[in-house]
């Protein structure tokens, strides 16, 4: 609270909105793998790219090359329609359309209520990603791939800003002060399992100020690789160093923030592993 009254933390709600991802109401059949789009017959042009689940999520940037791999390996094709009478068609979409309703797919609760049933609401490109759920921390992911995203992954829109900002906002993310914030925020679950709902998530402070914009920004490739290597402890021990060689925090602030964050942690894995 005292880091928020003098300013050197910002709320995510200060710097961008937090909203659900699309929700399809029967993901094995609207979302495919190229493979099983390449087998029914439908064209590329009729999918988004889109992450499913926050597993396929690894680094702090969704780039061109995770895209690369996702595409050529999981289940991350969402059929994107937008027309009705579709399924009348005598196409192969049209076959596979028809073949859903032969499924029930279509008295499906969330497919139901929506008309025609098969197209799917909400499919946005937001700026970046954050899990809904998550063991260990959240994946705050910067989404330099175009990819839209499922329910299961949380999607934050910057409000307006330059792509430096972006890029700062999410390295500052993977902060230590960020971290015990996402545990004060969120809720634990059987499991230990932390989850946030956007409400939740939009309430999480994270520490930033202009004059080091520049510098969080040029850290996250790094923070990126450390992520991917060797885990959150070490993509925050870098945002960390910078925080307090910038004079943004003090050591004594951060190890108490540190501790904190450890023993709030700790009591969530044990309560979940005693639950």
């Amino acid at each position: 609270e005292r880091l928020r009254r003098e300013g050197r933390v910002q709320r995510i709600s200060d710097v961008a909105s937090v909203d659900i991802g699309f929700v399809t109401g029967a993901n094995d059949y609207f979302v495919l793998t190229r493979d099983e789009a390449k087998r029914s017959g439908l064209r590329r042009a009729l999918f988004r790219p889109a992450i499913v689940r926050p597993g396929q999520l690894r680094g702090a940037i969704l780039s061109e090359s995770d895209a690369s791999d996702l595409l050529g390996s999981e289940r991350c094709l969402l059929l994107s329609l937008s027309a009705s009478g579709l399924d009348r068609a005598t196409t192969d979409l049209g076959r596979y359309l028809r073949r859903g309703r032969r499924l029930g797919i279509h008295r499906g609760y969330k497919c139901r209520v929506r008309s025609p049933w098969y197209v799917v609401p909400g499919v946005r490109v937001p700026d970046a990603f954050m899990s809904y759920m998550s063991n260990i921390t959240p994946r705050i992911v910067l989404n330099e791939a175009g990819f839209s995203s499922s329910n299961l992954v949380h999607q934050l829109t910057f409000h307006l800003t330059e792509r430096n900002h972006a890029w700062a906002y999410i390295a500052a993310l993977h902060s230590s002060p960020a971290l015990l914030s996402f545990e004060l925020e969120g809720r634990s679950y059987g499991g230990g399992v932390l989850k946030h709902e956007t409400k939740e998530a939009e309430r999480v402070l994270f520490p930033f100020d202009e004059a080091i914009a520049e510098n969080l920004a040029m850290l996250l490739p790094a923070v990126d690789l450390a992520l991917r290597d060797r885990g959150a402890e070490a993509a925050a021990a870098l945002v960390d160093a910078a925080l307090v060689v910038k004079g943004l925090l003090t050591d004594d602030e951060l190890a108490a923030i540190r501790q904190s964050r450890a023993q709030l942690r700790a009591r969530r894995v044990s309560r979940g592993r005693t639950a």
